[in-house]
């Protein structure tokens, strides 16, 4: 039986498999591998992991999607259909998806630990940030100071993994219940949550906004130095 040869060629000048290969003529693959390519003229994830696996490098799969997840195209993300919202009753009972998105072409989505269902924060998705998350399992919002989509954690590391994603009864909103890697922060500005501050109500209205985390847990400036701040004045 042929050994399988664990070392893979250097394809191209994008360096998608790394440099620490040595670059050598490709062995021919399976026929259906090569005629299943999308319309950038790669091959898919899908074909991608099944060559993979046959060489025995299936574990590295999950480190190459998240560079491939930085550069997707406007191709890959349309894969994920929304359907027309065509009545009330299909709406709110049906099992399709209908987002409906505001005059600005956003949606708000609360994200939740997963865990112990603390609030992390509040987002915004326009369509392709809603796509990107439902593709990838990690969450991408729209920042509406930068005008772009944000994939939470690409800067900081503190990457959220989704457990489960909910839209609710008339689909303009989203819940994420999620993970988040290194501190588990979801607030650029330190904390843990970015609802770190309780408002008094009711006898103490009126009070000081009285914080409910003791400490940071990531020094922004370290991790973000010199990036435009997104709180607006």
């Amino acid at each position: 039986m042929k050994k399988h040869d664990n070392t893979l060629p250097k394809p191209n000048k994008a360096g998608l498999w790394g440099d620490r290969h040595p670059a050598r003529a490709p062995e021919a693959e399976p026929q259906p591998f090569r005629q299943r390519i999308d319309g950038t003229g790669t091959l898919s994830n899908v074909c991608i992991y099944a060559i993979l696996s046959d060489r025995g490098l299936a574990s590295r799969f999950d480190a190459m999607l998240r560079y491939n997840v930085m550069h997707l195209k406007e191709a890959d993300m349309l894969e994920i259909a929304f359907h027309s919202r065509i009545s009330v009753e299909a709406v709110e009972e049906g099992a399709l998806l209908a987002p409906k998105f505001g005059k600005d072409g956003l949606l708000p989505c609360v994200t939740t630990d997963a865990e112990t269902g603390e609030v992390l924060m509040l987002g915004w998705m326009n369509a392709d940030a809603l796509r990107l998350t439902i593709k990838t399992g990690e969450a991408h919002y729209f920042s509406r100071s930068r005008q772009a989509i944000w994939h939470k954690g690409a800067t900081s590391g503190l990457v959220q993994k989704v457990v489960e994603a909910r839209i609710d009864d008339d689909q303009d909103a989203i819940w994420l219940r999620v993970t988040v890697a290194g501190s588990g922060a979801s607030c650029h500005v330190g904390y843990r949550s970015c609802f770190y501050r309780a408002v008094p109500v009711g006898h103490e209205a009126g009070q000081p906004l009285c914080f409910t985390e003791s400490a940071k847990t990531f020094d922004p400036q370290t991790v973000y130095g010199d990036a435009p701040n997104p709180t607006q004045l």
